[in-house]
């Protein structure tokens, strides 16, 4: 993962000032498939086996999340700032660098479902574990 980390550019004061912005376009680029790939890898068999679906931060979390779900055969679920997705939603507490808050689509079958959070936004590309959000 770390020969991954060298294609994140810095972006300072973007996009606002005091925000380090962490683009990942060049890694999407030129490494997609081993960046999802060590995505995977963070994940042990047992926690991949109580994920029904892989959540991600808009907007460069629906990416990876995304080719995450496609390729452990899960389903997707897009979490998005407050405000921004149709009712029913489910109101996820989280800090971002310039805004707070997020929503996800409350699911009206399965409730109880566990989403593994695959990419949050900015600089907060990091490994959490399968959490149930209800």
């Amino acid at each position: 993962m770390n020969e991954l980390a060298r294609y994140v550019v810095d972006v300072p004061d973007f996009p606002s000032p005091g925000i380090l912005f962490r683009d990942i376009s060049p890694l999407l680029r030129s490494h997609f498939a081993d960046t999802v790939q060590a995505l995977d890898g963070l994940f042990s068999a047992a926690e991949w086996s109580a994920v029904d679906a892989v959540a991600g931060i808009e907007s460069r979390g629906f990416v990876l999340a995304a080719a995450l779900a496609i390729q452990r055969g899960k389903g997707f679920v897009p979490v998005r700032k407050k405000g921004k997705l149709p009712p029913p939603v489910v109101d996820i507490a989280y800090d971002l660098e310039y805004g707070a808050g997020v929503d996800r689509s409350l699911d009206r079958h399965r409730a109880d479902q566990g989403l593994l959070l695959a990419l949050a936004a900015g600089t907060d590309c990091h490994r959490l574990r399968t959490r149930h959000w209800r």
